[in-house]
């Protein structure tokens, strides 16, 4: 079987990765990691357990169909499933006439992956939606396929060494994302401005990059509680959550983040914004950690406020935290129902209902795609 997955740090290649954690077998998988060379990204350099790593680059302005054909190109003959997470593979499967089954993990609320699951369907033998959320939107979307829809939390590691309790009496609160627009890391010296106008001081640890880091660099000025610390690998970003109090998610939109259940693995009480997607199945206000109204800096400091000035509060709630993300995202359990997803989709005798892309002398990686689309669509329309 075959993952494929954009070449980018982030919240895709860390579910992956974690799966591959548990892979029954290592050397029947290979993730291939496609990157788009107009686009800069913090590229990935290993994948867990052994399993083969396959690099693919292309440029945006390559005609799509001898891209997808590159790809394609290395898939083996014997692989048994695909496993998608973005639109290339897709492309890839419906362009080149492709009969491998295929599972599509659906990994945000955004409206990017229900297109592509509604558009692409005919190719798709399983959906698995990340939240319940996710999950009934996709119902929603496709009621005829609720069947092939699953809803299946992805794992994470288990955390043994919780965070050390700070001893002084500030809090040490800690954002961790990409700095782009709609994370809105440009709310984090807001909040501290709030929180120093109120008497609160926070030490402030941001990791991550992108770009608004300069935009961010300059909001934050001279200040002596910030630390930006740019992409981190995992094994210190778990070091980092160990010295740290409180997770910051300043987020407009997200998906389920990982970032957000190692941190309550760890210890850390979420302070987040309340938002679509499957954050409000994780984060129980006022239980766990707290929802608050995306954008909203006061609401923001007034929150971390109450967990500086009331830590028996806060211990309450990091306690809860850990209970529920150990509960909830069980590494072992969650792998489990991932892989007999892949199986059971492996061994399906289902029908494909979609029509190939007839290939032809137009796949020639210098024809502009707006050229290639007018003459396929021309000769569709004509047949």
């Amino acid at each position: 079987m075959v993952f494929f997955l954009p070449d980018a740090i982030g919240g895709v290649y860390s579910v992956v990765n974690n799966l591959l954690d548990h892979v029954p077998d290592p050397g029947n998988v290979a993730v291939v990691a496609y990157s788009n060379e107009c686009v800069r990204r913090e590229q990935i350099s290993t994948v867990n357990n052994n399993v083969r790593l396959i690099k693919f680059s292309y440029h945006c302005k390559d005609n799509i169909y001898h891209t997808v054909g590159g790809l394609g190109s290395l898939i083996g003959k014997n692989n048994d499933c695909i496993i998608a997470t973005d639109m290339l593979e897709l492309q890839m499967v419906q362009f080149l006439g492709l009969r491998q089954p295929v599972v599509l993990i659906v990994l945000g609320d955004f409206g990017h992956y229900y297109s592509i699951a509604e558009e692409h369907e005919g190719v798709i033998d399983s959906f698995v939606a990340i939240s319940r959320e996710i999950y009934e939107k996709l119902c929603h979307l496709l009621p005829h396929r609720r069947n092939d829809i699953r809803l299946a939390y992805f794992p994470t590691p288990a955390v043994h060494e919780k965070r050390t309790a700070s001893a002084a009496e500030n809090l040490r609160v800690v954002y961790v994302s990409r700095l782009e627009e709609r994370k809105n890391p440009l709310l984090i010296p807001e909040i501290d401005a709030i929180l120093k106008s109120r008497g609160t001081q926070v030490t402030i640890t941001i990791v991550g990059d992108g770009p608004l880091r300069g935009q961010l660099e300059t909001a934050i000025g001279g200040r002596s509680n910030f630390r930006l610390t740019g992409f981190l690998d995992n094994q210190r970003l778990h070091e980092i959550y160990k010295e740290n109090d409180v997770f910051l998610m300043t987020s407009e939109s997200e998906g389920l983040p990982v970032s957000l259940i190692e941190a309550m693995k760890t210890g850390l009480v979420p302070v987040v914004s309340d938002i679509p997607g499957g954050i409000r199945e994780i984060v129980e206000n006022g239980k766990n950690g707290y929802l608050v109204e995306a954008g909203n800096a006061p609401a923001f400091a007034e929150r971390i406020g109450e967990l500086v000035s009331n830590r028996g509060l806060y211990n309450n709630l990091s306690a809860n935290a850990v209970e529920f993300a150990d509960s909830t995202f069980d590494p072992i359990r969650c792998s489990r129902l991932y892989w007999d997803i892949i199986a059971e989709t492996s061994n399906r005798d289902r029908v494909k209902t979609y029509r190939p892309a007839p290939p032809g002398a137009l796949d020639k990686k210098w024809l502009p795609n707006s050229v290639v689309r007018f003459l396929r669509n021309t000769k569709l329309k004509s047949n």
